[in-house]
């Protein structure tokens, strides 16, 4: 299946009680919009990086999702690559 003929179950963000690194260790696909909410950076901010890497959804796990028009981020993807950003590669 291509990924524009993809169907992709988008979970909500939803509790008032998550915090940045509960909701880091959670699975599943979210509005990237809803993710920032609990990170220091923007939306904004992550988009820009997401359209100058050249693979987005592999390497941060943030990616356009066409049929609704908006970033969605791949959680575990993403996790891993915000952790390198804030702590630096594993040696």
């Amino acid at each position: 299946m291509s990924r524009s003929k993809e169907v992709i179950q988008v979970r909500k963000l939803d509790s008032p009680d998550l915090d940045a690194n509960q909701m880091l260790q959670m699975d599943g696909i979210y509005r990237l919009t809803d993710v920032c909410r609990y990170l220091f950076f923007t939306p904004d901010q992550i988009r820009y990086q997401a359209k100058r890497c050249s693979d987005s959804r592999n390497v941060m796990g943030v990616f356009r999702f066409e049929p609704r028009g908006t970033y969605l981020v791949d959680m575990p993807i993403f996790s891993k690559w915000i952790a390198e950003l804030w702590l630096g590669p594993k040696n």
